[in-house]
Formats: structure tokens, sequence, C-alpha cells
């Protein structure tokens, strides 16, 4: 074998070990702890949602629209039409929303 071959064997000996270091299945000590850390933040907000008597639920497209970016949110309405695409063996229908 010649160098090359060598520093090539060594890196991809590298890159399997730092492949399975980095996506590696969590333990399950750290999956309760996520667990437990998220059903504590979910009791807090049942508990603060239950106290505050101005909270008033979302529609579907208000909850859609708060997740969109507030420059992004004109791009998000429009109207529902299909562009057709067709010569004598495909017609391909395309939706202009998604």
């Amino acid at each position: 074998m010649d160098k090359n071959s060598i520093i090539g064997a060594i890196l991809i000996v590298l890159i399997l070990l730092g492949g399975s270091y980095f996506f590696r299945s969590p333990k399950p000590a750290e999956t309760d702890k996520a667990k437990t850390s998220i059903s504590d933040s979910s009791h807090r907000n049942t508990a603060s949602a239950a106290t505050s008597d101005t909270s008033v639920a979302k529609s579907d497209t208000a909850k859609a629209e708060s997740n969109v970016p507030a420059l992004w949110r004109p791009y998000t309405k429009g109207h529902d039409t299909d562009i057709v695409l067709q010569n004598e063996k495909l017609v391909v229908k395309i939706s202009t929303k998604g």
C-alpha cells in the first residue's frame, strides 16, 4: 500500500466514526428527561391558559399565518387555479396553491 491508500483508509474510518457519533440515537435517560421537560412545560401552559380569561381560540388560518414570517405572508394568499401543460401524449395539471 502506498501513502495515498493509507491516508484514504484513515479518512474513511474517521468519516464512519464521526457519522456514527453524530447520528447515534439518544439514550433512554436522555429521552426521559426530554419527555418530562415537555410535559412540565405543557402543564405550565395549561395552567396559564386556564387562569387567563382573555385567551381566544385561533382559527386554522390564524394559526397558519402565525407560523409564516411577516415578509412571506402576502405570498401565502392567492387563488387556487390550475395551470395545464399538454401536448398530444401528455397532460399535466399544476395547482398554484401547491
